[in-house]
């Protein structure tokens, strides 16, 4: 349309585009060119104009609606308003003035007139130089430095200035005032433009239209009340002033006052920005870590002046506060004593029979002793053959077999020195077979049937005893003496009588060692043979000084150049039962991991609240496992030396029975012997950990070293982790190289154990490695002493020098030569922090050099 406005309005009536008369236009081509495009642009003038009609139409229509609409609302409010209009009656009008009076004299008052009077405060500022002779202080009438002064209003502050030098005794022309903002006041100047603030005008004053109640045609009676009370209120509100309640204050001063001093010691100039670090960064930081945290804002935090604690409510809660770092410092004592005491006793149920282990028969040239009465049995797979047997505690032939093992209450061991030992009574044992046990250690035959029989009698009749020497001590200083070396003797033994000795023989040939396994075995009707090139014998031996059952396995092997026992194992079964003082060990140290749990638990709980000290919780973590485990492993052991000590019994009973029942009691035995021995290395990796928890990570007092452990123990871990790869490594060479030839490498146990202690120095039989692999010898040799010695060994103590230096460059960063040098390097910087220097390990992934 506008573009045909356009158009429209270069054209002339009567005339074309061409600026031709239409007149003039002689052909009927143009002239019917000319009507096309006038009915053409007719037709579209019809288009826009009814499309505006339409547009107008519906404008009307909204328009009509919107009114409708505010004649509804406008019908409501008038509604609403006279259903909410209240009218007053003249008690409540009465009312309603009086309050709103009190409540503006209250607060403000009325602006007092130029020529009235006014109370001023003058405050006379000595200064710190001498006081001169006409200063009546310390007078009559002038021992303040305050003082109230009537003045009007009209008056010159020369006025004040007179009567402030009288009082004070001052002259008056080396006096002046200072203003509340400590702004010099002229002489000259009327005291009412410094007391009162600029009164403002009532021209132009105009009443809200809220107030304007003299629009409402239905009461014309209240209108007249209604302005003289705003008139009232607009006299109070426009003409008031300050509060009554303070006085202005103005400042006496003399001349030659010093109002203020410089302190020379304060630097001038800008502040100086240490290079240290960057003020912006830090409080960057502390408002993300206030954020991370849950901490209030600094600014947004106000401090409520009334819950601020005075200097008593301060030492109170020192002293409480130091008081419940002392309970807790003693409590945390008392679980440390609790936890040795409980290692302690664990340590004291856990030590090794060493005796049992170590004091089996010997094994000489493959010759084993028979330590019993001639009692043995020799297994071949699943078969067993048994050796003589002497009759001598029963009378049962029908349980011949295993019969030591109902004899063993009667195989006492006795404490024995060689000094004063009597000659032992050799008696047949069929002459002793049904004669008790206390009476085995009389002095002949005849005392041992007169006692047995009078105790079948009922008689009571006394036992008899060994005589033997308890002064270790004299027997020790006599074998001083002695001709014979090592002639001094002390310790366990044990009463039992002959017996048979059987051996192999692997010196004399392969028939030899045939016939030795033969008797060895007992299969003397028949030949042995092997089944296969090696076979494995099992022989169960009975050691009465030690009391306990040894099993020896032996793989023997037959060749054409003779016989070969390839290996040996012995398992060790003890008879006694546990004494007393292991379970007096245990149950202390159960008891005592009990508690240790119940004061890790309140520390987590903060229950009961009257022994809890902490200020915070103790988070769970892997320490609470072990806590919690501890107890049970202890228990655990309880539990299975119970089960061994009836397993002993049931052990005995079923050598009377049976052969099957032994061998499945035996089987048990080692899996309870391997499952204890089990669960008691895991008690003393639990109490190592918790020992190293109580030393680092215990008390507070030990937090420093805490923060080094904990920085120190990744990088060391991974060392470990390296030397571990190294060492592996390392061993798989040396197996893969000695293994076929030397024993020191012939397992994965034992190679492992040979390159730790390589690693450590130790090399045993060296020229032997050397003379077999001269190069590959020289070559691990050289490895082992560049990657172990000179790099693995070594990078622990360069990890915590490193860390020393760090924390000395951090803590002598002001004047630390290193920090110098970088510092004249970025002289361009404004900020330059020494923390950031190196590389930036944040993401692990990706590190990046710190640009400064």
């Amino acid at each position: 349309m506008a573009e045909m406005e356009s158009m429209r309005k270069e054209w002339v009536e009567g005339f074309d585009d061409t600026g031709k008369p239409l007149e003039r236009i002689t052909k009927s081509e143009q002239l019917q060119e000319q009507q096309r495009k006038m009915k053409k642009e007719e037709v579209e003038l019809n288009k826009a104009l009814q499309k505006e009609q339409f547009e107008m139409l519906e404008l009307q229509n909204k328009l009509k609606e919107c009114n409708d609409e505010y004649t509804q609302e406008r019908q409501n409010l008038d509604e609403l308003r006279s259903q909410q209009r209240v009218t007053l009656d003249t008690d409540q009008k009465f009312r309603i003035l009086s309050v709103t009076k009190e409540t503006i004299d209250r607060f403000l008052r009325k602006r007092p007139k130029l020529e009235d009077e006014q109370m001023v405060d003058v405050h006379f500022l000595t200064g710190t130089e001498t006081t001169g002779f006409n200063l009546h202080i310390n007078g009559e009438g002038a021992g303040s430095r305050d003082a109230k002064f009537l003045v009007h209003l009209n008056e010159k502050v020369e006025s004040l200035g007179k009567q402030a030098a009288k009082y004070w005794g001052l002259d008056p022309d080396k006096v002046f005032f200072l203003d509340g903002d400590g702004r010099i006041v002229l002489d000259n100047m009327t005291l009412v433009d410094i007391i009162l603030p600029p009164a403002r005008h009532l021209d132009g004053f105009e009443l809200p239209k809220e107030h304007n109640f003299c629009k409402q045609p239905k009461d014309p009676k209240v209108c007249p009340s209604k302005l003289a009370e705003l008139t009232k209120l607009k006299f109070y509100c426009l003409g008031a002033a300050e509060g009554e309640r303070r006085n202005y204050c103005l400042t006496l001063v003399r001349a030659s006052t010093v109002l203020s001093k410089e302190d020379l010691n304060r630097p001038k100039g800008e502040k100086w920005e240490d290079f240290t670090f960057n003020e912006r960064q830090l409080e960057k930081e502390l408002e993300n870590a206030r954020k991370k945290r849950g901490g209030e804002d600094g600014e947004a935090a106000k401090i409520n002046m009334d819950i601020i604690p005075s200097l008593n409510d301060l030492m109170q809660q020192g002293q409480e506060k130091k008081r419940r770092k002392r309970a807790d410092t003693r409590c945390r004592l008392l679980e440390f004593s609790v936890f040795v005491v409980c290692q302690v006793s664990g340590d004291g149920y856990a030590h090794p029979d060493i005796d049992a282990r170590q004091c089996s028969p010997m094994l000489s040239e493959v010759n084993m002793a028979s330590a019993g009465n001639s009692n043995h049995l020799n297994f071949i797979n699943s078969d067993y053959n048994e050796d003589k047997h002497d009759k001598k505690c029963h009378t049962d032939t029908g349980h011949e077999h295993l019969h030591y093992f109902c004899c063993l209450d009667r195989l006492d061991r006795l404490d024995c020195t060689n000094v004063s030992v009597p000659t032992p009574v050799t008696v047949n044992p069929g002459d002793i077979s049904c004669i008790p046990e206390q009476f085995r250690y009389c002095s002949n035959l005849r005392a041992m049937h007169i006692l047995g029989k009078g105790q079948e009698l009922g008689h009571e009749v006394p036992n008899c005893v060994p005589l033997y020497d308890i002064n270790i001590p004299n027997a020790y200083l006599h074998s001083l003496t002695h001709p014979q070396v090592f002639s001094y003797a002390n310790g366990k033994i044990g009463s039992y009588f002959e017996g048979d000795r059987s051996f192999l023989d692997v010196s004399n040939g392969t028939e030899a060692f045939r016939q030795s396994l033969e008797s060895f075995t007992l299969s003397t009707g028949e030949p042995f043979t092997f089944q296969g090139s090696a076979q494995q014998l099992t022989t169960v031996v009975y050691g009465a000084t030690t009391n306990a059952i040894f099993i020896f396995h032996f793989l023997v092997e037959n060749r054409l150049s003779g016989g070969l026992v390839t290996s040996i194992h012995k398992d060790v079964f003890l008879l006694d039962l546990e004494p007393v003082e292991s379970h007096v060990y245990l149950l202390l140290a159960c008891a005592s991991a009990v508690l240790l749990l119940l004061m890790e638990m309140r520390r987590i709980f903060h229950c009961p609240a009257a022994c809890t000290f902490e200020e915070e919780r103790t988070k769970c973590s892997i320490w609470s496992l072990l806590f919690l485990v501890l107890p049970a492993m202890i228990l655990a052991i309880s539990c299975l030396m119970l089960v061994q000590d009836t397993f002993t019994g049931n052990l005995l009973e079923a050598g009377r029975t049976s052969d099957a029942a032994l061998y499945d009691y035996l089987w048990l035995r080692i899996k309870l012997d391997r499952s204890r021995l089990t669960i008691v290395v895991i008690t003393l990796f639990l109490f190592n950990a918790l020992m190293l928890k109580y030393l680092l990570l215990h008390f507070p007092q030990l937090l420093s070293a805490t923060q080094i452990v904990k920085k120190l123990a990744a990088p060391l871990i991974t060392v470990l982790v390296l030397t571990c790869v190294t060492v592996f490594s390392f061993g798989v060479f040396l197996y893969a190289v000695f293994g076929t030839a030397f024993r020191a490498f012939e397992g994965i146990a034992t190679t492992w154990l040979n390159v730790v202690l390589w690693s450590m120095g130790y090399i045993k039989d060296w020229q032997a490695y050397y003379r077999f692999q001269p190069a590959l010898w020289t070559f691990s040799i050289f490895v082992a002493l560049c990657l172990i010695q000179l790099t693995l060994n070594v990078l622990p103590a360069v990890i915590m020098l490193s860390h020393k230096k760090e924390a000395d460059l951090v803590e002598n960063y002001s004047y630390h030569a290193y920090w110098a040098s970088e510092r004249s390097k970025n002289s361009g910087k404004k900020s330059f922090n020494p923390a950031l220097v190196g590389w930036d390990f944040t993401d692990p992934k990706d590190p990046r050099e710190v640009e400064h």
